[in-house]
Protein backbone atom coordinates (compact mmCIF):
# COMPACT_ATOMS: atom_id res chain seq x y z
CA UNK A 1 0.00 0.00 0.00
CA UNK A 2 1.89 2.19 -0.83
CA UNK A 3 0.34 5.73 -2.26
CA UNK A 4 1.67 6.66 -5.58
CA UNK A 5 1.45 9.62 -7.27
CA UNK A 6 1.58 11.42 -11.04
CA UNK A 7 4.02 14.33 -10.11
CA UNK A 8 5.45 15.44 -13.60
CA UNK A 9 4.78 14.79 -16.93
CA UNK A 10 5.07 11.46 -17.92
CA UNK A 11 4.42 11.52 -21.67
CA UNK A 12 8.35 11.34 -22.84
CA UNK A 13 8.28 8.24 -21.15
CA UNK A 14 5.33 6.84 -22.51
CA UNK A 15 3.21 6.56 -19.61
CA UNK A 16 0.52 9.50 -21.37
CA UNK A 17 0.60 11.40 -17.97
CA UNK A 18 -0.08 15.13 -17.91
CA UNK A 19 1.08 17.25 -15.65
CA UNK A 20 3.01 18.57 -12.88
CA UNK A 21 5.06 19.27 -10.42
CA UNK A 22 8.87 18.57 -10.13
CA UNK A 23 10.01 19.22 -6.74
CA UNK A 24 13.65 17.63 -7.17
CA UNK A 25 16.60 20.07 -6.18
CA UNK A 26 19.68 19.89 -7.51
CA UNK A 27 22.61 18.63 -5.27
CA UNK A 28 23.84 15.69 -3.24
CA UNK A 29 20.90 14.37 -1.26
CA UNK A 30 21.25 13.61 2.28
CA UNK A 31 19.20 10.58 3.90
CA UNK A 32 18.65 11.33 7.77
CA UNK A 33 19.68 8.67 10.14
CA UNK A 34 16.87 6.23 10.66
CA UNK A 35 17.10 6.21 14.56
CA UNK A 36 17.16 10.35 15.00
CA UNK A 37 14.38 11.10 17.01
CA UNK A 38 14.68 14.56 16.25
CA UNK A 39 13.36 13.57 12.61
CA UNK A 40 10.18 12.16 13.85
CA UNK A 41 7.40 14.05 14.84
CA UNK A 42 3.57 13.59 15.43
CA UNK A 43 0.38 15.41 15.25
CA UNK A 44 -3.31 14.63 15.71
CA UNK A 45 -5.22 17.19 13.89
CA UNK A 46 -8.90 15.65 15.46
CA UNK A 47 -7.31 15.72 19.21
CA UNK A 48 -6.88 19.32 18.64
CA UNK A 49 -10.26 20.15 16.88
CA UNK A 50 -9.68 19.60 13.33
CA UNK A 51 -13.23 18.17 11.95
CA UNK A 52 -15.96 15.89 13.84
CA UNK A 53 -14.25 12.16 13.64
CA UNK A 54 -10.77 12.27 12.68
CA UNK A 55 -9.52 9.14 13.18
CA UNK A 56 -9.08 5.59 11.73
CA UNK A 57 -7.90 6.50 7.79
CA UNK A 58 -6.90 3.60 5.33
CA UNK A 59 -4.71 4.94 3.25
CA UNK A 60 -3.04 8.88 1.37
CA UNK A 61 -2.99 10.50 -1.32
CA UNK A 62 -0.50 13.56 -2.19
CA UNK A 63 -1.45 16.10 -4.90
CA UNK A 64 1.97 17.60 -5.41
CA UNK A 65 1.07 20.20 -1.86
CA UNK A 66 -1.92 18.51 -0.03
CA UNK A 67 -1.81 15.27 1.80
CA UNK A 68 -5.26 13.60 2.00
CA UNK A 69 -6.08 11.21 4.25
CA UNK A 70 -8.55 8.66 3.04
CA UNK A 71 -11.87 8.01 5.26
CA UNK A 72 -12.57 4.51 6.82
CA UNK A 73 -13.53 4.44 10.52
CA UNK A 74 -14.37 1.04 10.02
CA UNK A 75 -16.47 1.86 7.70
CA UNK A 76 -18.54 4.69 9.13
CA UNK A 77 -16.63 7.99 7.92
CA UNK A 78 -16.59 9.69 4.96
CA UNK A 79 -14.51 12.36 6.18
CA UNK A 80 -11.32 13.44 4.58
CA UNK A 81 -8.43 14.78 6.31
CA UNK A 82 -6.47 17.07 4.29
CA UNK A 83 -2.63 18.74 5.52
CA UNK A 84 -1.36 21.39 3.44
CA UNK A 85 2.67 20.68 3.31
CA UNK A 86 3.55 24.16 2.98
CA UNK A 87 2.48 24.94 6.25
CA UNK A 88 3.48 23.65 9.59
CA UNK A 89 3.13 19.81 10.23
CA UNK A 90 2.06 20.90 13.54
CA UNK A 91 -0.17 24.01 13.71
CA UNK A 92 -4.09 23.54 13.35
CA UNK A 93 -4.11 26.02 10.67
CA UNK A 94 -2.58 23.33 8.06
CA UNK A 95 -5.26 20.98 8.65
CA UNK A 96 -8.83 21.19 7.24
CA UNK A 97 -11.58 18.28 7.51
CA UNK A 98 -14.29 17.79 4.73
CA UNK A 99 -17.61 15.52 4.44
CA UNK A 100 -18.36 15.14 1.06
CA UNK A 101 -21.25 12.79 2.35
CA UNK A 102 -22.88 14.83 4.72
CA UNK A 103 -23.15 17.85 2.35
CA UNK A 104 -25.38 16.08 0.06
CA UNK A 105 -22.76 14.44 -2.31
CA UNK A 106 -23.31 10.77 -3.55
CA UNK A 107 -25.69 8.63 -1.87
CA UNK A 108 -23.49 6.83 0.91
CA UNK A 109 -20.13 8.51 0.15
CA UNK A 110 -18.24 6.36 2.94
CA UNK A 111 -16.14 3.37 3.99
CA UNK A 112 -13.00 4.09 1.57
CA UNK A 113 -10.11 2.10 1.24
CA UNK A 114 -6.76 3.63 -0.76
CA UNK A 115 -6.91 6.36 -2.83
CA UNK A 116 -5.09 7.71 -6.55
CA UNK A 117 -4.47 10.84 -7.96
CA UNK A 118 -4.18 11.43 -11.99
CA UNK A 119 -2.39 15.19 -11.89
CA UNK A 120 -5.56 16.76 -11.28
CA UNK A 121 -8.60 14.51 -9.08
CA UNK A 122 -7.95 12.34 -6.18
CA UNK A 123 -10.15 9.07 -6.05
CA UNK A 124 -11.14 7.66 -3.36
CA UNK A 125 -11.96 3.70 -3.80
CA UNK A 126 -15.21 2.18 -2.12
CA UNK A 127 -14.86 -0.91 0.16
CA UNK A 128 -17.69 -1.14 1.68
CA UNK A 129 -20.50 1.07 3.93
CA UNK A 130 -20.97 -0.66 7.44
CA UNK A 131 -21.54 -3.88 6.69
CA UNK A 132 -22.31 -3.24 3.01
CA UNK A 133 -20.03 -3.01 0.71
CA UNK A 134 -20.42 -0.98 -2.38
CA UNK A 135 -18.92 0.44 -5.36
CA UNK A 136 -19.98 4.94 -5.08
CA UNK A 137 -16.66 5.80 -6.10
CA UNK A 138 -15.67 9.69 -4.36
CA UNK A 139 -13.74 12.30 -6.75
CA UNK A 140 -12.28 15.42 -6.01
CA UNK A 141 -11.23 18.50 -7.82
CA UNK A 142 -7.86 19.41 -6.57
CA UNK A 143 -8.53 22.65 -8.78
CA UNK A 144 -12.01 23.72 -6.78
CA UNK A 145 -12.49 24.39 -2.81
CA UNK A 146 -11.92 21.90 -0.87
CA UNK A 147 -14.98 22.61 1.39
CA UNK A 148 -17.26 23.30 -1.41
CA UNK A 149 -19.62 20.28 -2.69
CA UNK A 150 -18.93 21.13 -6.27
CA UNK A 151 -15.69 19.81 -5.96
CA UNK A 152 -16.78 16.45 -4.91
CA UNK A 153 -18.79 14.20 -7.07
CA UNK A 154 -19.89 10.21 -6.87
CA UNK A 155 -20.04 7.45 -9.51
CA UNK A 156 -21.77 4.15 -8.34
CA UNK A 157 -20.26 1.66 -10.56
CA UNK A 158 -23.39 -1.23 -9.69
CA UNK A 159 -26.00 1.66 -10.43
CA UNK A 160 -23.82 2.36 -13.54
CA UNK A 161 -24.20 -0.87 -14.66
CA UNK A 162 -20.28 -1.59 -14.80
CA UNK A 163 -19.64 -5.20 -14.51
CA UNK A 164 -20.90 -8.31 -12.48
CA UNK A 165 -20.48 -7.10 -8.86
CA UNK A 166 -18.35 -3.93 -9.07
CA UNK A 167 -17.88 -3.70 -5.21
CA UNK A 168 -15.58 -4.35 -2.44
CA UNK A 169 -11.73 -2.36 -3.75
CA UNK A 170 -9.28 -1.84 -1.81
CA UNK A 171 -6.67 0.72 -3.82
CA UNK A 172 -5.63 1.51 -6.95
CA UNK A 173 -3.84 2.48 -9.83
CA UNK A 174 -2.95 5.03 -12.04
CA UNK A 175 -1.01 4.01 -15.20
CA UNK A 176 -0.77 7.63 -16.75
CA UNK A 177 -4.56 7.11 -18.64
CA UNK A 178 -6.83 4.58 -16.59
CA UNK A 179 -7.45 4.59 -13.34
CA UNK A 180 -8.03 0.92 -12.19
CA UNK A 181 -9.42 -0.08 -9.20
CA UNK A 182 -7.81 -3.35 -7.28
CA UNK A 183 -10.65 -6.03 -6.15
CA UNK A 184 -10.64 -7.11 -2.75
CA UNK A 185 -13.26 -8.89 -0.95
CA UNK A 186 -16.91 -8.51 -1.10
CA UNK A 187 -17.59 -10.37 1.28
CA UNK A 188 -15.88 -13.21 -0.59
CA UNK A 189 -12.75 -12.67 -2.42
CA UNK A 190 -13.15 -11.45 -5.94
CA UNK A 191 -10.87 -10.54 -8.90
CA UNK A 192 -13.69 -7.96 -11.06
CA UNK A 193 -11.10 -5.12 -11.97
CA UNK A 194 -12.37 -2.25 -12.51
CA UNK A 195 -10.95 0.74 -14.95
CA UNK A 196 -12.32 4.50 -15.75
CA UNK A 197 -10.76 6.05 -18.25
CA UNK A 198 -9.74 9.41 -17.22
CA UNK A 199 -10.01 11.05 -20.42
CA UNK A 200 -13.30 10.47 -20.68
CA UNK A 201 -16.94 12.03 -18.52
CA UNK A 202 -16.40 10.53 -14.43
CA UNK A 203 -20.24 9.89 -14.40
CA UNK A 204 -20.71 7.80 -18.08
CA UNK A 205 -20.93 3.74 -17.75
CA UNK A 206 -19.34 4.10 -21.16
CA UNK A 207 -15.95 5.50 -19.23
CA UNK A 208 -15.82 2.29 -17.31
CA UNK A 209 -15.38 -1.27 -17.95
CA UNK A 210 -14.46 -4.13 -15.96
CA UNK A 211 -12.28 -7.23 -16.51
CA UNK A 212 -12.02 -11.08 -14.25
CA UNK A 213 -8.61 -12.06 -15.32
CA UNK A 214 -9.07 -15.22 -12.93
CA UNK A 215 -12.80 -16.35 -14.45
CA UNK A 216 -11.36 -16.34 -18.00
CA UNK A 217 -8.84 -18.77 -17.30
CA UNK A 218 -5.59 -16.70 -15.85
CA UNK A 219 -3.50 -18.33 -12.82
CA UNK A 220 -5.20 -20.59 -10.45
CA UNK A 221 -7.10 -18.87 -7.84
CA UNK A 222 -6.03 -14.97 -8.87
CA UNK A 223 -8.36 -13.13 -5.96
CA UNK A 224 -8.94 -11.03 -3.33
CA UNK A 225 -6.06 -8.25 -3.37
CA UNK A 226 -4.60 -5.45 -1.67
CA UNK A 227 -3.03 -2.69 -3.39
CA UNK A 228 -1.35 -2.51 -6.65
CA UNK A 229 2.23 -1.47 -8.20
CA UNK A 230 2.98 0.23 -11.61
CA UNK A 231 6.65 -0.09 -13.12
CA UNK A 232 5.78 2.08 -16.08
CA UNK A 233 4.39 -0.99 -18.54
CA UNK A 234 3.17 -3.33 -16.10
CA UNK A 235 0.29 -3.33 -13.03
CA UNK A 236 1.18 -5.93 -10.00
CA UNK A 237 -2.15 -7.10 -7.86
CA UNK A 238 -0.74 -7.78 -4.70
CA UNK A 239 -2.05 -10.98 -3.43
CA UNK A 240 -3.69 -11.55 0.09
CA UNK A 241 -6.61 -13.90 0.35
CA UNK A 242 -8.56 -15.67 -2.00
CA UNK A 243 -10.96 -18.71 -2.02
CA UNK A 244 -7.84 -21.20 -0.87
CA UNK A 245 -6.94 -18.85 2.01
CA UNK A 246 -4.21 -16.69 2.18
CA UNK A 247 -2.71 -16.20 -1.19
CA UNK A 248 0.80 -15.82 -2.94
CA UNK A 249 -0.58 -15.13 -6.19
CA UNK A 250 0.86 -12.17 -7.80
CA UNK A 251 -1.96 -10.90 -11.00
CA UNK A 252 0.15 -8.82 -13.85
CA UNK A 253 -1.53 -6.58 -16.35
CA UNK A 254 0.26 -5.13 -19.27
CA UNK A 255 -0.90 -2.01 -19.71
CA UNK A 256 0.23 -2.19 -23.51
CA UNK A 257 -2.27 -4.88 -23.97
CA UNK A 258 -6.13 -4.97 -24.51
CA UNK A 259 -7.62 -4.86 -21.29
CA UNK A 260 -10.49 -7.60 -21.81
CA UNK A 261 -8.07 -9.84 -23.54
CA UNK A 262 -6.52 -12.60 -21.47
CA UNK A 263 -3.62 -12.39 -23.02
CA UNK A 264 -2.34 -9.09 -21.52
CA UNK A 265 -2.91 -10.64 -18.16
CA UNK A 266 -0.21 -13.32 -16.59
CA UNK A 267 -0.26 -15.09 -12.80
CA UNK A 268 2.31 -15.88 -10.67
CA UNK A 269 2.03 -18.14 -7.20
CA UNK A 270 5.21 -17.77 -5.21
CA UNK A 271 4.82 -20.32 -2.91
CA UNK A 272 3.56 -22.88 -5.40
CA UNK A 273 6.89 -22.48 -7.23
CA UNK A 274 8.94 -23.00 -3.45
CA UNK A 275 9.79 -18.72 -3.79
CA UNK A 276 10.90 -18.46 -0.04
CA UNK A 277 9.49 -20.48 3.07
CA UNK A 278 5.74 -19.41 3.56
CA UNK A 279 5.53 -16.25 1.72
CA UNK A 280 1.58 -15.55 1.21
CA UNK A 281 -0.69 -12.46 2.71
CA UNK A 282 0.67 -9.63 1.26
CA UNK A 283 -0.69 -5.78 1.47
CA UNK A 284 0.62 -3.51 -0.88
CA UNK A 285 3.89 -3.47 -2.89
CA UNK A 286 6.66 -0.72 -3.65
CA UNK A 287 8.65 -0.18 -6.81
CA UNK A 288 11.96 1.48 -6.87
CA UNK A 289 13.19 1.29 -10.58
CA UNK A 290 13.90 -2.65 -10.84
CA UNK A 291 12.54 -4.42 -8.00
CA UNK A 292 8.51 -4.60 -6.96
CA UNK A 293 8.20 -5.46 -3.15
CA UNK A 294 5.46 -7.05 -1.70
CA UNK A 295 4.70 -6.31 2.08
CA UNK A 296 4.25 -8.83 4.46
CA UNK A 297 0.77 -8.85 6.49
CA UNK A 298 2.19 -11.73 7.76
CA UNK A 299 0.60 -15.04 7.52
CA UNK A 300 0.36 -16.33 11.38
CA UNK A 301 1.71 -15.33 14.56
CA UNK A 302 3.86 -18.05 14.42
CA UNK A 303 5.05 -18.00 10.50
CA UNK A 304 8.12 -15.55 9.41
CA UNK A 305 6.93 -12.44 7.71
CA UNK A 306 9.07 -12.95 4.44
CA UNK A 307 9.01 -9.82 1.87
CA UNK A 308 8.83 -10.93 -1.54
CA UNK A 309 11.04 -9.15 -4.32
CA UNK A 310 10.78 -9.57 -8.45
CA UNK A 311 13.17 -8.56 -10.61
CA UNK A 312 11.52 -6.59 -13.34
CA UNK A 313 14.01 -7.29 -15.32
CA UNK A 314 13.79 -10.82 -15.43
CA UNK A 315 11.10 -13.45 -16.43
CA UNK A 316 7.33 -12.85 -14.64
CA UNK A 317 7.27 -16.41 -14.45
CA UNK A 318 10.56 -18.06 -13.41
CA UNK A 319 11.36 -18.60 -9.84
CA UNK A 320 14.79 -17.24 -10.41
CA UNK A 321 13.40 -13.85 -10.85
CA UNK A 322 12.23 -14.01 -7.49
CA UNK A 323 13.68 -13.71 -4.02
CA UNK A 324 12.54 -13.41 -0.64
CA UNK A 325 13.75 -12.54 2.82
CA UNK A 326 12.52 -12.30 6.27
CA UNK A 327 14.72 -9.39 7.96
CA UNK A 328 12.93 -10.42 11.57
CA UNK A 329 14.10 -14.33 11.11
CA UNK A 330 17.63 -12.54 10.81
CA UNK A 331 17.32 -10.52 13.87
CA UNK A 332 16.70 -6.84 12.80
CA UNK A 333 14.03 -5.14 15.08
CA UNK A 334 12.43 -6.34 18.50
CA UNK A 335 8.99 -8.09 16.25
CA UNK A 336 9.15 -7.19 12.92
CA UNK A 337 6.32 -8.30 11.18
CA UNK A 338 2.61 -7.62 10.28
CA UNK A 339 3.37 -4.63 7.67
CA UNK A 340 0.79 -2.50 5.92
CA UNK A 341 1.76 -0.63 2.88
CA UNK A 342 5.55 0.52 1.84
CA UNK A 343 7.03 3.60 1.20
CA UNK A 344 10.44 3.91 -1.17
CA UNK A 345 12.24 7.50 -0.73
CA UNK A 346 14.66 7.32 -3.58
CA UNK A 347 16.99 4.81 -1.67
CA UNK A 348 15.27 3.30 1.11
CA UNK A 349 12.14 1.01 1.57
CA UNK A 350 9.78 1.59 4.20
CA UNK A 351 7.20 -0.96 5.51
CA UNK A 352 4.78 -0.01 7.31
CA UNK A 353 3.92 -0.80 10.94
CA UNK A 354 0.59 -2.50 11.76
CA UNK A 355 -0.19 -5.88 13.75
CA UNK A 356 2.21 -7.97 14.82
CA UNK A 357 2.18 -11.14 17.73
CA UNK A 358 1.94 -8.78 20.41
CA UNK A 359 -0.68 -6.65 18.61
CA UNK A 360 -0.44 -2.93 17.39
CA UNK A 361 2.84 -1.70 16.95
CA UNK A 362 4.69 1.14 15.78
CA UNK A 363 7.97 -0.80 14.73
CA UNK A 364 9.20 0.66 11.22
CA UNK A 365 11.45 -1.41 9.08
CA UNK A 366 13.81 0.27 6.35
CA UNK A 367 15.57 -1.47 3.87
CA UNK A 368 18.81 0.17 1.77
CA UNK A 369 18.09 -1.34 -1.64
CA UNK A 370 21.39 0.15 -2.55
CA UNK A 371 23.11 -2.62 -0.26
CA UNK A 372 22.30 -6.14 -0.61
CA UNK A 373 18.31 -7.58 0.02
CA UNK A 374 19.66 -10.75 1.79
CA UNK A 375 21.88 -8.79 3.96
CA UNK A 376 20.51 -8.30 7.78
CA UNK A 377 23.54 -5.03 7.21
CA UNK A 378 20.71 -3.82 4.74
CA UNK A 379 17.87 -3.52 7.25
CA UNK A 380 17.46 -1.76 10.23
CA UNK A 381 14.58 -1.03 12.22
CA UNK A 382 13.34 1.93 14.63
CA UNK A 383 10.07 2.27 16.90
CA UNK A 384 9.56 5.97 17.20
CA UNK A 385 6.65 5.63 20.07
CA UNK A 386 8.80 3.26 22.21
CA UNK A 387 11.41 6.03 21.82
CA UNK A 388 9.52 9.10 23.51
CA UNK A 389 8.14 10.12 19.97
CA UNK A 390 4.31 11.37 20.30
CA UNK A 391 1.83 9.77 22.27
CA UNK A 392 0.86 6.30 21.12
CA UNK A 393 2.27 5.99 17.29
CA UNK A 394 1.14 2.57 16.22
CA UNK A 395 -1.14 0.99 13.85
CA UNK A 396 -0.95 2.15 11.07
CA UNK A 397 -2.63 1.59 7.14
CA UNK A 398 -0.48 3.09 4.10
CA UNK A 399 2.67 5.65 3.85
CA UNK A 400 2.48 8.75 1.93
CA UNK A 401 5.80 10.44 0.50
CA UNK A 402 5.80 14.10 -0.30
CA UNK A 403 9.63 14.18 -1.53
CA UNK A 404 10.84 15.09 2.34
CA UNK A 405 8.64 13.30 4.18
CA UNK A 406 6.59 10.41 5.13
CA UNK A 407 3.28 10.56 6.63
CA UNK A 408 2.29 7.05 8.18
CA UNK A 409 -1.67 6.67 7.92
CA UNK A 410 -3.25 6.21 11.37
CA UNK A 411 -5.62 3.69 12.02
CA UNK A 412 -6.20 1.87 15.13
CA UNK A 413 -3.82 1.25 17.85
CA UNK A 414 -4.79 -0.83 21.40
CA UNK A 415 -6.95 1.79 22.84
CA UNK A 416 -9.28 2.10 19.72
CA UNK A 417 -8.94 4.13 16.22
CA UNK A 418 -6.84 7.15 15.97
CA UNK A 419 -5.79 9.78 14.20
CA UNK A 420 -1.86 10.35 15.58
CA UNK A 421 0.04 10.89 12.05
CA UNK A 422 3.95 9.87 12.42
CA UNK A 423 6.25 11.84 10.38
CA UNK A 424 9.51 11.29 9.20
CA UNK A 425 11.97 13.56 7.50
CA UNK A 426 13.80 11.42 5.31
CA UNK A 427 16.52 13.49 3.50
CA UNK A 428 17.81 16.91 2.12
CA UNK A 429 17.03 18.61 -0.41
CA UNK A 430 13.33 17.01 -1.20
CA UNK A 431 12.70 15.32 -4.45
CA UNK A 432 10.27 12.94 -5.43
CA UNK A 433 11.86 10.04 -7.18
CA UNK A 434 11.11 9.42 -10.87
CA UNK A 435 10.20 5.91 -10.02
CA UNK A 436 7.08 7.19 -8.89
CA UNK A 437 4.10 7.36 -10.92
CA UNK A 438 0.76 5.75 -11.19
CA UNK A 439 -0.90 4.53 -8.04
CA UNK A 440 -1.42 2.32 -5.41
CA UNK A 441 -3.90 2.45 -2.45
CA UNK A 442 -1.21 3.53 0.31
Amino acid sequence: MHTLYLLRDRRAHGFGGSLMIDRRTPGVTTFQQFNDTSKWSTFDAGANGVGSAADGFYGGVFDGRFVYFVPNLNFTSGEVLRYDTQSAFTSTGSWSAYNPGANGVGTNAKGFSGGVFDGRYVYFVPNRAGSVYHGEVLRLDTQATFNSPSAWSTFDLAAGGVGTTPTGFIGGVFDGRYVYLVPSLHPAPHGEVVRYDTQAAFNSSGSWSSFDAGANGVGSNPDGFVGGVFDGRHIYFVPFVNGAGQSAEVLRYDTQGVFADTASWSAFGAAANDVGVDPKAFVGGVYDGRHVYFVPFGNGTTVPSEVLRYDTHAPFDASSSWANYDPGTAGVGTNTRGFWGGVFDGRHVYFIPFFNSSGFHGEVVRLDTRASFRSPASWSAFDPGANGVGTAPDGFVGGIFDGQYIYFVPFIRPGGFHGEVLRFDTKSPANVPDTVFGGSFL
